[in-house]
């Protein structure tokens, strides 16, 4: 009896990886190969057709497997936001994500893909969406007042704000805040 062929790209991928991947509804953890690297593969066995993850790097497993890994929210976005314009290596979980509602954490990263996909620092500032603009702490009510740095801040959603300060050309986040308290008083 002949094994019905699964196909991937036209090519026979019987008794491999991905026809195993796709019978189990499984990703696969790939090699770097350009055809292979981070994307979705078509698979069709007869009549059927299956959608394989190939997988490659951390941020796209992330992306697609975080709640199976268990993957918090503030390493998630260190992973998704590795090597682009936004850093959120120092964020801490007290002040980031974990204190957001899931519909206000989806925002969130609307935001941050948005604030990423911007051709420079310059659009940034003309986004009106964002109101990136510089936080000024006054005394007391200064949040921020053991920073060197100059503190910045935007908007990811009506009353929330995103403070961080620039550094080369990255913004690094240090707190998320949901109910406009801190940008109140700067």
């Amino acid at each position: 009896m002949k094994c019905p062929l699964n196909i991937c790209q036209q090519e026979s991928v019987t008794a491999t990886a991905l026809a195993e991947a796709a019978e189990h509804g499984c990703s696969l953890l790939s090699f770097k190969s350009e055809k292979y690297t981070d994307c979705v593969l078509d698979i069709q066995k007869g009549s059927q057709q299956y959608e394989v993850l190939s997988i490659y790097s951390p941020r796209y497993l992330a992306q697609n497997h975080y709640i199976d890994l268990n993957i918090g929210r503030c390493d998630y976005l260190k992973i998704r936001y590795e090597g682009t314009r936004i850093d959120c290596s120092l964020l801490e979980k007290k002040s980031g994500p974990d204190q957001l509602k899931e519909s206000e954490y989806k925002q969130l990263l609307g935001t941050l893909d948005k604030f990423v996909q911007h051709e420079s620092w310059d659009t940034i500032d003309r986004d009106d969406g964002l109101e990136y603009k510089k936080y000024r702490g006054a005394g007391k009510k200064n949040y921020f007042a053991g920073y060197s740095q100059t503190i910045m801040k935007f908007r990811y959603s009506g009353k929330q704000r995103v403070f961080g300060y620039r550094k080369g050309d990255r913004f690094r986040v240090i707190l998320i805040e949901r109910d406009h308290k801190i940008s109140n008083n700067g």
